[in-house]
């Protein structure tokens, strides 16, 4: 989570249209879940304001963000209404 708030930042500041930068996070539902119990409320709404952020604004800095996971029922619902793409594989 550090990591892509740091990059994200980074990334934003020194934008460049002829640079991207793909983030992929696997196993997203252990990350992007509104349902962790292993954590406090307020790390757990900073951690989802994070990524919320990175899927909401990211696009227009050339950042994009690639999640996978095998429950993406999991996800915070605000992250899933934003992914414009989906690959489903069995």
């Amino acid at each position: 989570m550090l990591i892509a708030k740091i990059s994200y930042d980074i990334h934003r500041d020194q934008f460049d249209h002829d640079k991207i930068f793909n983030l992929i996070v696997d196993e997203a539902h252990n990350i992007l879940s509104e349902n962790s119990t292993v954590e406090s409320e307020k790390w757990k709404d900073y951690r989802l304001d994070v990524f919320e952020e990175i899927v909401k604004e990211g696009r227009k800095f050339g950042y994009y963000l690639t999640i996978a996971s095998q429950r993406p029922s999991d996800i915070s619902a605000t992250i899933v209404s934003q992914i414009h793409n989906y690959l489903i594989k069995r």
